[in-house]
């Protein structure tokens, strides 16, 4: 499926045009006026980004007009402003969001005189403007956030119109389908193109460590045209950078079944498992205020205890009627019979995840600025085959390990950005983007076997009603291993490819703004 897409917008009016893009950068534009109210123009504005160095130098207009695009979310900011004939100006902005376009007024007091004002000799505000109902998480933000699974879903629950799901991990936005969500990183679209996944994105667990992230927004309604293909919400994350400060952390999480109840309503609960997670990040400058990188990588080693099992074992859900020989005596007869291992019950089994981000920044001029992100995800995690265990006394079942599946899932995705101020009022950026998803469906013991339904009943109680000559009379428990039919060739593969450039013209305190996207 390809598609091709224009957009224009000027001012406030939003052409009706569905685009996927995503907006990575900052923007900060503002007025310059002297004490008694007058335009000052080709006054010199200096932006720096303290971190890193980066810096973007603007003159403003013939009405004191300024716009400065492409810029590094985060901050502190230091904006100095100079202008012939008058004292210079600064202040300092705490920070830059890319869902917000910060602006600032800045009165100018005449050299060598002395301008009285209740904030200072010379006087700034800043407002920031909204764009649309939004919620945006900064690093700090993010790091004061408590998540147990590290997954980016828990950060988007924080906005007031965004429900989790806890039997699923879907997030709905708005009250709507979590498949109608818009997820980016970077630029890069990471939502589940083909429907299968309840939350919305294309792994279980998420796509990048939360230490990579330096802001996340929530956006229902943006009015930005760069935002669409989505009805619930967009859903941005914009991945950390490097800085001239060189800068490194770790971390270490340990649990097994001794730091866990073992018992439930009075029935002891022998869990099995332990859980590890790694990770670590790396920041820092390769050429100081030019070259940057940041690294980031986590990984996760996790044993699934049992849910199911027969009776006597101290399972939390034990199986009515059905005892662990039986299930040995079935064990030992498909061996014997078909020379194929069922497997046991799937009291321990390993699911993994491993997470890796690698962003640079390159700061060519005070004009042009290149970055590139390469963001690798690689996740197992146990499934069984559509729930065929079964606590029912009518018709209690057992599905063994050789029933279940691990659902693999690889994700190789890389961005590359361009951003250039051309001239005071006019600038562009030209991104191209890239993402193979890699979805299997791999049964524990192969793939060459079917799957098998044994009544644990002698044959002389077996019911030849309803259920034919291999049915179960009601209340017999049932053995289920083998991989089911749904397993023998299920697997998925998407590539994404995504051009889009963009350019901005701003005069007279207007915006023309004129994207083109291919994905």
């Amino acid at each position: 499926m390809r598609h091709l897409r224009f957009g224009c917008a000027i001012a406030a009016l939003i052409a009706p045009v569905v685009l996927q893009a995503q907006e990575t950068t900052a923007s900060l534009r503002g007025d310059v006026l002297s004490d008694a109210g007058a335009a000052v123009a080709n006054a010199t504005v200096t932006i720096l980004h303290v971190p890193s160095g980066t810096r973007s130098v603007q003159a403003t207009d013939a009405s004191g007009s300024f716009s400065a695009g492409g810029l590094r979310i985060g901050g502190p900011y230091t904006i100095s402003v100079t202008a012939a004939g008058y004292d210079a100006a600064e202040t300092i902005v705490a920070g830059l969001t890319a869902a917000e376009a910060q602006r600032i007024s800045v009165i100018m007091a005449p050299a060598g005189q002395t301008l009285v004002v209740t904030a200072g000799r010379v006087q700034r505000s800043s407002i920031t403007l909204s764009t649309g109902p939004a919620t945006t998480l900064n690093q700090d933000d993010i790091a004061g956030i408590a998540s147990v699974t590290r997954d980016i879903r828990d950060l988007v629950r924080r906005d007031p119109v965004a429900f989790l799901d806890p039997t699923n991990r879907s997030i709905s936005i708005a009250g709507q389908n979590s498949r109608f969500n818009k997820f980016s990183v970077d630029g890069v679209q990471f939502s589940d193109d083909f429907g299968i996944n309840q939350g919305g994105l294309p792994t279980q667990r998420g796509p990048v460590p939360l230490d990579a992230i330096c802001e996340f927004t929530v956006q229902i309604a943006p009015t930005d045209v760069s935002e669409g293909d989505f009805q619930g919400g967009a859903i941005n994350t914009v991945l950390c950078s490097g800085t001239n400060r060189l800068q490194g952390s770790a971390f270490y999480t340990y649990s097994d079944a001794k730091l866990t109840g073992d018992k439930s309503r009075g029935v002891n609960v022998p869990l099995k498992f332990d859980s590890k997670t790694y990770g670590f990040q790396l920041r820092g400058p390769i050429i100081k205020d030019t070259l940057f990188l940041s690294v980031t990588g986590e990984r996760l080693r996790e044993g699934r205890p049992a849910d199911f099992g027969p009776q006597g074992e101290g399972f939390g859900n034990p199986i009515p009627g059905l005892s662990r020989a039986t299930v040995d005596q079935v064990k030992a007869i498909a061996k014997s019979k078909y020379q194929y291992d069922t497997l046991d019950v799937p009291s321990s089994v390993l699911e993994k995840d491993d997470k890796l981000v690698v962003k640079a920044d390159w700061n060519i001029s005070d004009d042009h600025r290149l970055s590139a992100t390469y963001i690798y995800n690689d996740s197992s995690n146990y499934q069984d085959s559509n729930g065929p265990n079964s606590l029912s006394s009518q018709t209690p079942s057992l599905a063994l390990q050789s029933n279940s599946y691990a659902l693999t899932e690889t994700v190789n995705s890389g961005v590359v950005q361009l951003n250039s101020e051309w001239s005071d009022e006019f600038s562009t950026e030209a991104r191209v983007s890239y993402r193979d998803y890699k979805r299997g469906n791999v049964p524990y013991n192969g793939r060459t076997f079917g799957q098998f339904t044994v009544c644990t009943a002698a044959v002389s109680d077996v019911s030849t009603g309803g259920g034919g000559p291999t049915g179960c009379n009601i209340g017999t428990p049932t053995v289920i291993f083998g991989p089911d039919a749904a397993r023998q060739s299920n697997a998925l593969a998407t590539t994404n490819f995504d051009v889009q450039l963009k350019a901005e013209l701003s005069r007279n305190g207007h915006t023309v703004k004129a994207i083109f996207e291919r994905n």
